[in-house]
């Protein structure tokens, strides 16, 4: 079976805004580097593993070291406890998910930890999600330190107001850190999602941060 060596490392610095924003106090856990080994003992370099190669058949339904995902939940964690103590909303906890509530006019948030697949899934605003890893393969080869920072960046991105969203009653338009989507919406799903961006702002505001009056 492959193998894993682990070392401890340094936290790595989170690529988060730094500002009067909420952000200023958030620091990334330390974050366990973890080698990696295939069948034959060789190191396996996760994110460059396959250069300009077309990944082989294999990889694409195969996730030889899924444990290598588990500082993206510990990150997670941090981010839920983060977003609780900076910032002025109400959280409510439902088992593995944690459902934000800031004021009238700020996106809301849902965070998701899948510990059974090793996974961190968010909802936010009206129709926004993602999850991290996107997919997890061995054909995708996804760096875990490039995961999260992107699922720092799109959290960060829904308390500061940088993720967009659009519907014109046919095409969904969403812009966020992993980039811009758009598509349309299958037509039973289109009442739906028009009343909900009805009544939703047609942008939304930062998080209001919570003011330490100590």
């Amino acid at each position: 079976m492959p193998g894993e060596r682990r070392t401890e490392l340094d936290p790595v610095a989170p690529v988060v805004p730094r500002g009067r924003d909420g952000w200023e106090s958030y620091r990334r856990p330390p974050i366990p580097e973890a080698v990696y080994l295939d069948d034959e003992g060789a190191v396996i370099h996760y994110g460059s593993r396959w250069g300009m190669a077309r990944p082989p058949e294999w990889a694409y339904s195969q996730e030889v070291h899924p444990q290598r995902w588990l500082p993206l939940l510990d990150v997670a964690n941090a981010l839920i406890t983060h977003l609780e103590v900076s910032f002025e909303v109400s959280a409510r906890r439902d088992g593995d998910t944690v459902t934000y509530n800031p004021p009238d006019g700020c996106a809301p948030l849902r965070i998701q930890i899948d510990t059974q697949n090793v996974a961190v899934r968010v909802w936010a605003g009206t129709a926004l999600a993602s999850c991290f890893p996107g997919c997890g393969c061995d054909a995708c080869d996804d760096d875990v330190l490039d995961v999260i920072d992107g699922l720092e960046k799109w959290v960060a991105a829904v308390t500061s107001a940088r993720c967009t969203e659009r519907f014109d009653g046919r095409v969904l338009t969403t812009s966020t850190p992993d980039g811009t989507s758009e598509g349309q919406v299958e037509r039973k799903e289109r009442k739906q999602l028009r009343e909900l961006f009805d009544h939703a702002p047609k942008k939304w505001s930062p998080w209001p941060p919570r003011i330490d009056w100590s």
